[in-house]
């Protein structure tokens, strides 16, 4: 199955002792394997992956929407 829930823990810095950091997240796992995922394109030219992204929706929203927040989580997070 290529989607799982998750808990993710990090230690306190002022005693050390774990804490639940995130509670929950839904985490999908990307795989080239096209028996698991149908909808794995393989590398493209940055001008094809830039249209596929433009153009595409899935059951979520816009791929362009997803790929605009997570850009602006990764800058928040220093990545």
């Amino acid at each position: 199955d290529l989607e799982t829930d998750l808990t993710c823990y990090a230690p306190c810095l002022e005693t050390g002792e774990e804490r639940v950091v995130v509670p929950r997240a839904k985490t999908w796992i990307a795989t080239p394997d096209r028996q698991k995922n149908p909808n794995y394109l393989g590398p493209l030219p940055l001008d094809q992956l830039s249209q596929q992204i433009a153009t595409s929706r899935g059951p979520s929203g816009p791929n362009s929407e997803y790929l605009f927040m997570l850009c602006e989580a990764m800058r928040e997070y220093g990545l």
